[in-house]
């Protein structure tokens, strides 16, 4: 398990340009299985969850120190499935525009409910409080994201996940 889980930011990387072209059920699959696992980190306090979120952060621990064998298997069956819809059946690159517009209520309920500690995404937390309250803003993101019809949940994610500059080269 060690290495795979080293290796797991890296793959995380060079699959953005996938995630674009992706099928929605793929994408969607993926956020759930990551938001699980943001949510189980999450409860148990610690910021394993902030840097399960941001494994190039520095000062991130190894992934190593928090992954579990499930969670790799299911992250890396995840990522299997987008990368496989993207190379034998790609959908078009994500509409930005309509990913933009369903995003605003989504946005909007993310203000209400975390106001001013949005802002936190502009620097990096000093504290574990901090982080904390990330990992919090960023389940309900993705868990908002999700409560949407499926077609649209799926255009949002491929649209937040993917690199969009790299999309067309899947193509």
């Amino acid at each position: 398990m060690p290495y795979r889980v080293r290796l797991l930011p890296f793959f995380f990387e060079k699959l953005r340009k996938y995630t674009g072209t992706a099928s929605d059920e793929s994408v969607i699959g993926y956020i759930d299985v990551a938001a699980r696992k943001v949510e189980a980190l999450h409860n148990a306090h610690s910021d394993a969850c902030y840097y399960y979120l941001f494994p190039n952060e520095n000062g991130a621990p190894p992934p190593s120190s928090y992954a579990d064998n499930k969670t790799t298997k299911d992250t890396l069956a995840a990522w299997y499935s987008i990368v496989q819809s993207a190379v034998h059946s790609p959908q078009s690159p994500p509409d930005a525009a309509k990913a933009r517009t369903l995003l605003v209520p989504v946005c909007q309920r993310l203000r209400d409910a975390y106001g001013n500690d949005l802002r936190l995404f502009n620097k990096k937390p000093v504290d574990s409080v901090g982080r904390q309250k990330v990992c919090d803003i960023s389940l309900s993101l993705y868990r908002d994201v999700e409560s949407l019809p499926k077609n649209d949940a799926g255009l949002v994610l491929r649209y937040l996940l993917s690199d969009q500059t790299s999309a067309k080269e899947v193509r």
